[in-house]
């Protein structure tokens, strides 16, 4: 059951896991917690849960700060001065440059 436990630590932080296979080790170390008898494996269990889900919470707040969040237009930019005018001008333009058309249209 340690070996378990460390090689799902490692397939986390060191080959992050994605999706199903993310979610498989997070359950498996989870049930281990849970229903071992044995003191020292429901400790490590423990231990290694709260390291792969801080990991994992670090790594998407980290891919979260990658990416900015749309950058409104000015009211002067647009036609009559505000954003829901007959202008060709999006509400706003995201970091990548694409546009996002206005709600309505």
């Amino acid at each position: 059951q340690l070996q378990i436990i460390r090689c799902s630590l490692t397939a986390v932080t060191d080959c992050e896991a994605h999706d199903n296979a993310l979610q498989s080790l997070v359950s498996s170390v989870f049930s281990l917690m849970i229903h071992s008898k044995e003191s020292i494996n429901q400790t490590t269990a423990r231990t290694h849960l709260t390291q792969m889900i801080n990991f994992i919470f670090n790594r998407l707040e980290s891919s979260e700060a990658d990416t900015s969040p749309p950058v409104p237009i000015p009211d002067s930019m647009t036609s009559n001065g505000t954003n829901g005018g007959d202008s060709a001008t999006p509400d706003t333009i995201s970091a990548d440059g694409t546009a996002t058309p206005p709600k309505g249209r």
